[in-house]
């Protein structure tokens, strides 16, 4: 049923099957990458790690929106691109706690990662208003992801640029990792 499914069957009697394959694509793929970025993540030049997750998860959320331009309509595209999206994604938190543990030391790591992780919070809150924005009467759905996508490929050039994943690489002392 899902390899030659129409997704603009959104009304018919399988969309909540389409539409949950779709969202159990990223879930699952989310959900598994996540042990295999942390495996990653503790290995590489996490700055180059970070950017390849914000770059890849750019790149695979704009190919949802250009869908729209593309008139590609059949489910399977969406399951791939969403796997795509879940890979990418999962870079971000081992990622940024393997950088986090480099910089603070466990005594004040608890507290520190306590309030970082809001930023969860903040990123599910602007990941409903700001497609939704894009979502208006005359204007394409394909902005909806394409904006976001754009930002996340930006900050992934930043991240590039900018992120210093070690006190050492400034001159600072290490963290002090014990009570």
């Amino acid at each position: 049923m899902l390899g030659s499914s129409d997704i603009r069957d959104s009304d018919g009697p399988h969309c909540k099957t389409l539409i949950g394959a779709v969202d159990y694509s990223w879930l699952f793929t989310y959900a598994v990458f996540l042990f295999i970025s942390g495996l990653i993540a503790d290995r590489v030049n996490v700055r180059y790690f970070l950017t390849a997750g914000m770059i890849g998860s750019g790149v695979f959320v704009g190919l949802l929106g250009v869908a729209y331009y593309g008139k590609i309509h059949n489910i399977t595209y969406f399951i791939l691109v969403q796997i795509g999206v879940g890979v990418f994604e999962s870079t971000g938190w081992p990622g940024v706690v393997a950088v986090m543990g480099n910089w603070f030391g466990k005594k004040r790591r608890g507290l520190l990662l306590g309030v970082w992780n809001s930023h969860t919070s903040v990123g599910n809150i602007l990941g409903t208003v700001v497609p939704a924005i894009w979502a208006v009467p005359g204007r394409p759905w394909s902005w909806s992801f394409l904006v976001p996508a754009f930002v996340m490929i930006v900050v992934g050039v930043l991240v590039f640029f900018f992120l210093i994943t070690d006190p050492a690489h400034v001159g600072l002392p290490p963290p002090v990792h014990h009570k």
